[in-house]
């Protein structure tokens, strides 16, 4: 018995974003200097961006208005344990191990749902829980994006670098 369409691409959006591992790259260099490149679709930026595209394409209403990546899964990124955002930035972080925690466990409740989604909502699911599970994508969204994005939309942020 072969796994369904959406672990597979779950599984492949998880490898994506663990062989660009904020481990390999986790000084404050690399942050300035790749992170916030949204030409690159291994940046951090890049993921964000594209998770971002994903879902504007499968969205009915206006593409700027698109929720956030924590909308989707239904978590509130302002509260415990994804705020302040250093308190789940990195591995020793306070808030760390909590804050993939409760990634995973909302994407795992979201997939349980049998809500009638088509298997490119789940997909875009999976790869909006993958992202936010790379630990620099997370920090830089945190930090850097969503701030942006409650200005002016996803698209001045991924489109014209905010």
């Amino acid at each position: 018995m072969f796994p369904s369409t959406h672990v597979l691409v779950a599984i492949a959006a998880t490898i994506l974003c663990l062989v660009y591992s904020p481990h390999l790259h986790k000084t404050e260099t690399y942050v300035k200097l790749h992170a916030l490149d949204t030409t690159a679709p291994f940046t951090p930026l890049g993921h964000l961006c594209s998770a971002h595209r994903l879902l504007s394409n499968l969205q009915a209403a206006t593409p700027d208005l698109t929720p956030t990546l924590f909308d989707v899964l239904n978590l509130d990124p302002f509260s415990h344990p994804f705020f302040p955002a250093s308190d789940c930035a990195y591995p020793h972080s306070k808030n760390h191990d909590e804050a993939r925690d409760r990634t995973m466990a909302a994407w795992e409740a979201i997939s349980a749902e049998d809500n009638g989604w088509t298997s490119d909502w789940r997909d875009a699911v999976a790869v909006v829980a993958a992202t936010l599970l790379d630990d620099t994508a997370r920090t830089v969204y945190l930090r850097e994006v969503l701030p942006k994005i409650q200005k002016t939309g996803w698209r001045d942020v991924c489109e014209n670098g905010g």
